[in-house]
């Protein structure tokens, strides 16, 4: 879809918003993306999320869109959640409390997943986005 989007310009896109999306292209690729886009593509990461860590930039892959961080409460951080220093940080309490809900039983559950697996729910994004936007959850 993103690259029909990129050599079909009749297309009207009013936005683009990806949940635990992992790297898709090179740096050119994301550079004529965001330019296409016009600020209108989102990229929303769950703390220690794995997915959107992989493939590794070191392959030449790159991320389009602008970063939209929930740190490890699922709040929706600003423009801070961009400085690598504040999201290391995050990422480290954020494991720190999977490790200490483990050791204290939080879980009941016989297989509890790493703590990059586990952020990678979408059931947390769905919450932490409506929770961002002071919307209520729709029942089930």
């Amino acid at each position: 879809a993103s690259t029909l989007l990129l050599h079909e310009e009749k297309l009207p896109v009013a936005g683009l918003y990806t949940f635990g999306q992992p790297r898709v292209g090179d740096f050119q690729f994301a550079k004529t993306f965001n330019r296409a886009l016009k600020g209108r593509a989102f990229r929303f990461v769950n703390n220690n999320d794995v997915v959107p860590q992989v493939p590794l930039e070191a392959m030449g892959f790159s991320h389009a869109g602008q970063l939209k961080y929930f740190d490890h409460r699922g709040r929706l951080r600003g423009d801070r959640s961009r400085k690598w220093w504040f999201r290391f940080w995050d990422r480290v309490e954020g494991r720190v409390e999977h490790v200490v809900d483990l050791a204290n039983g939080v879980s009941t559950f016989k297989f509890v997943p790493p703590d990059g697996i586990d952020d990678h729910d979408m059931r947390d994004y769905e919450t932490y986005a409506y929770r961002a936007a002071r919307l209520p959850l729709p029942e089930k």
